[in-house]
């Protein structure tokens, strides 16, 4: 098992998805019911999450464009930088009793101001809205001090079996290799297993992973 550092020379953005909700927008064709299947999301300092759309109706409906709208900030008002990216953004045909899963990606340029911004996803049929989706996230820029310049696991076991719930810790440090204590890190592994914001891993299989934290945005 490897353990893999990241820090990045950029000003660390965190932006968490605090809220999605959904309604039928238009009429969708005779005998096809679409929505959005919206669940609670908490992303904390994360950017992405997953959407899912379902036909509830007797009929098949496609193709469908899942097409972002502009961010707006709290006021309402349209802002440029930031952007919702859609994968996949097109859906062939939703059949009867079907659901799709699309990954959401919400995309800050790191001079964005702070405060809340909202975003909407509409679902798309021949130029005819079938339903919506509102996506609201906040930006906190860490401008009052240095940039993080690299992470360290600083904890964690070197070995462990299937199944087994371990705890990882690591520090972030600016260029002069000051400890930033309240800069995020954000986990990953690349191989089968889940992380939690907090750094807890589960095993789900054996063989060498490679364990990954990272602060700051790129």
């Amino acid at each position: 098992m490897r353990w893999i550092e990241r820090g990045w020379m950029m000003i660390p953005v965190a932006v968490a998805v605090v809220g999605v909700s959904c309604g039928d927008g238009g009429t969708a064709p005779t005998g096809a019911n679409v929505q959005f299947v919206i669940g609670d999301i908490d992303l904390q300092a994360g950017r992405d999450t997953v959407v899912q759309i379902s036909n509830t109706g007797g009929s098949p409906i496609g193709p469908i464009q899942l097409v972002p709208l502009p961010v707006r900030d709290s006021a309402g008002g349209v802002v440029s930088g930031p952007s919702l990216q859609v994968n996949p953004s097109d859906i062939a045909t939703l059949n009867p009793g079907a659901t799709v899963s699309a990954a959401l990606s919400v995309v800050v340029p790191a001079n964005t101001p702070n405060g809340d911004y909202q975003v909407g996803l509409e679902a798309r049929s021949q130029n005819q809205l079938l339903a919506s989706a509102l996506l609201r996230f906040r930006v906190t820029n860490s401008t009052s001090g240095p940039p993080a310049n690299s992470v360290a696991i600083t904890s964690g076991p070197t070995a462990f079996i299937r199944g087994d719930v371990v705890q990882f810790t690591a520090e972030v440090r600016d260029s002069a290799g000051t400890v930033l204590p309240t800069e995020p890190v954000q986990w990953s592994v690349g191989g089968f297993g889940l992380f939690d914001a907090t750094g807890r891993f589960v095993s789900y299989s054996t063989g060498a992973i490679d364990i990954i934290a990272q602060s700051g945005t790129g």
